[in-house]
């Protein structure tokens, strides 16, 4: 339940941020500003994602090491996909 709770308000977050950032582009008469003043907001917010990910990262090399012993695999296959994702997306974004 809890981390439905946190999915539900991670979602509700993403859809104010792109909300928000649609909002930019009535601001300007000239089309490129307001691309240039979305995609710089969109880099920010890309930007704080990342202690996201570290957060994530910190979790998974947690679980890693408390379980040691037991069979792992799926939570490092979940990481790396998670990281070739993030990677992913900065990559085509910078």
């Amino acid at each position: 339940m809890q981390i439905q709770n946190r999915c539900d308000n991670r979602a509700l977050h993403s859809d104010m941020m792109v909300e928000s950032h649609l909002s930019h582009f009535q601001c300007c008469d000239d089309p490129n500003a307001s691309m240039l003043i979305v995609l710089q907001a969109f880099l920010q917010d890309l930007g704080r994602g990342q202690a996201a990910v570290a957060a994530f990262n910190e979790l998974s090399n947690h679980l890693l090491l408390e379980y040691s012993t037991d069979d792992t695999r799926r939570i490092k296959e979940v990481t790396d996909k998670h990281n070739a994702a993030w990677n992913s997306i900065n990559n085509r974004c910078t």
